[in-house]
């Protein structure tokens, strides 16, 4: 899982939330694209 910095793409839009945050981070988890909601549940 990687983090990336997303100041310079995510301030200074019409979102306030990011654009009075210090620091807006994205995070990539590579193959995620094939998780599911039903395959990630789990019952305790």
């Amino acid at each position: 899982m990687a983090f990336g910095e997303l100041n310079a793409v995510a301030q200074h839009k019409d979102f306030s939330v990011f654009n009075t945050a210090e620091l807006v981070v994205g995070i990539a988890v590579p193959g995620g694209n094939t998780y599911t909601g039903e395959g990630n549940r789990q019952t305790h």
